[in-house]
């Protein structure tokens, strides 16, 4: 990796004229921050000092180390420790020893071994390499790392008796994969904006159901836009999870629902009509709910592609019961699910290969869709097949295990209207750079009967919170987005409002934000997560069962 150097902002200016060195000092250190979010592999800068077990603080790193990591955007890697990006305590050490050792060897190291990544429980093989920062003295400044994950093993030896170029294939898929990445990373901003917006939407249209008359026709259109922005806000978050590569998080899930939202976001936009036939009883099964999803999306699309966009598709369920001796299913209740389409179809020895291998007919496609497709129904304890005619079309059909009845009692579709909001009583700050979101987030929690502050950075919540202190007038509430414009992220602004109040509540919101990384905000000293999207119901119940804990004695600070 080629060192990076920062250049005096003060050499290149015309003699005579004067620069204010804060701001050239911030102008070098937005040059040095877009550097190294450019670079391809991820890139950390660390503390010369190290923590008695835990090594060098991380101070710096870029949006691809983050990426590599699965941290969120809005926190990335900001104090932690070095040793808790490696995968076992032993490999930590190894980490730190050949780091010490760095200096004498002559500042540059490299160490290979595993990287935890922040969802579950993967581990990424990783190439660290190290090179030491120092003075002419010999004195360490800090320590740069790069990283990079480990290349796929070369099973044969090469020939070395020639000097052959790298094969295509091997460039194409190294093309190909840091697309995919950078894709990835790019994803996970956009969706964070896009549940930013749809928050927006969400929130005033739930407001607006609620103070609208109950029968009329505003009404109910009011209702039919809040159902499709829900629609497209679980669409968003399952999305978003693949896309940050979390755990399978299988359960009892409503199949015929999921084929309905699939079907519906996959087909808009599309000429063709797409038929869906799912009984009223359909079983549920055991599954990760968005891995489901990316099945069906996947076999529509082609679909769509092979029907030159136009013309009618199937999507069709029912539930069945596998006997003993089945020549493909374990004897058991199964839902199955066929999707059909009427385009060019496949001749057999190409349908045969279609989910045993990469295969593909696309113009620009890569042929690992349906082999993906076919991994995601086995691990489900499923099977999937294919059927397909030259001229007249193709049908997949796959097979979902069932749960067993009893777990499917209960479990009615949720209401599209929203719940009635909680009304209270207390002082709530409200923490975004959005204002039109800040505007009726304050509207909400106003009609509610608390009284309600805005901040639109993190620097203002400070000193709101800190004049409002002064003044002997007790905040009960800071609702904190994470990512603010300014100077102090979310993150930062609520360490400060805890370090002048301890007994400080701060709920963390952000688009960018998962139900399942709760535990970790709380860990980072946040009472309540509330991310986005959100509805009006939704802050106020938030706020409300906050506060009722503390009344109840389950956490320390002031009642409400």
């Amino acid at each position: 990796m080629s060192s990076l150097v920062v250049e005096n902002p003060r050499s290149r200016i015309p003699e005579g004229l004067t620069v204010d060195p804060v701001s050239a000092a911030h102008m070098a250190n937005s040059f040095l921050r877009t550097a190294l979010d450019q670079a391809s592999e991820g890139i950390m800068i660390v503390a010369p000092a190290f923590q008695p077990h835990l090594g060098p603080r991380i101070l710096l790193h870029n949006t691809r180390m983050a990426a590599l990591v699965g941290a969120e955007p809005s926190r990335g890697l900001c104090d932690r420790f070095l040793t808790q990006l490696a995968a076992t305590e032993e490999e930590a050490g190894d980490l730190l020893r050949v780091l010490r050792c760095t200096v004498k060897q002559g500042g540059a190291a490299q160490w290979e071994g595993g990287m935890k990544t922040f969802f579950g429980d993967k581990v990424v093989r990783c190439i660290w390499r190290i090179r030491a920062v120092m003075d002419e003295h010999g004195r360490v400044y800090n320590y740069t790392l790069a990283v990079t994950p480990s290349p796929t093993p070369v099973t044969a030896a090469p020939d070395r008796s020639s000097f052959s170029p790298v094969p295509a294939p091997a460039v194409t898929d190294d093309s190909r994969r840091l697309r995919n990445d950078n894709l990835a990373t790019m994803a996970i901003g956009v969706f964070h904006d896009l549940n930013n917006l749809l928050g927006i939407m969400m929130t005033n249209l739930s407001e607006a159901v609620t103070i609208s008359p109950a029968q009329g026709q505003v009404r109910s259109h009011v209702e039919e836009a809040l159902a499709a922005a829900r629609q497209a806000c679980d669409f968003v978050k399952e999305t978003m999870r693949m896309a940050k590569g979390m755990p399978e998080n299988r359960a009892p899930s409503d199949v015929a629902q999921i084929i309905r939202m699939t079907a519906r976001i996959t087909q808009s936009g599309s000429g063709v009509n797409l038929h869906m036939s799912l009984p009223k009883d359909l079983w549920w099964a055991m599954a990760d709910a968005p891995r489901i999803s990316q099945v069906l999306q996947n076999l529509i699309l082609n679909g769509i592609q092979a029907m030159n966009n136009r013309g009618h598709m199937d999507v069709l369920a029912r539930n069945i019961v596998a006997p003993q001796g089945h020549h493909a299913l374990r004897p058991g209740p199964y839902v199955e699910i066929l999707v059909r389409d009427r385009g060019c179809g496949m001749d057999p020895e190409d349908a045969a290969r279609a989910l045993h291998e990469s295969f593909t007919r696309k113009e620009n496609g890569n042929g690992v869709g349906l082999t993906t497709c076919k991994h995601i129904i086995t691990e489900h304890g499923g099977q999937i097949a294919v059927s397909s005619m030259k001229n007249v079309g193709t049908e997949f059909m796959f097979w979902l295990p069932a749960t067993q009845p009893q777990q499917q009692q209960g479990k009615d579709a949720a209401p599209m209207t929203p719940p009635r909001v909680r009304s209270g009583l207390g002082t709530i700050l409200v923490v975004d750079d959005e204002e039109r979101l800040r505007n009726v987030v304050h509207a909400v929690l106003k009609r509610c009967g608390y009284r309600v502050f805005e901040a639109s950075n993190g620097e203002d919540a400070v000193q709101t919170y800190r004049q409002l202190l002064r003044q002997n007038d007790d905040v009960d509430m800071v609702i904190m987005d994470l990512t603010l414009k300014g100077t102090l992220s979310g993150e930062q602004a609520m360490k400060e409002i805890c370090a002048m109040d301890p007994s400080a509540r701060v709920i963390a919101s952000s688009g960018g934000m998962l139900e399942e990384s709760r535990e970790g905000f709380i860990s980072e000293g946040f009472c309540d997560i509330l991310p986005k999207p959100y509805l009006a119901a939704d802050v106020a119940d938030v706020v409300h069962q906050v506060l009722m804990k503390d009344i109840k004695g389950e956490h320390s600070g002031r009642a409400a």
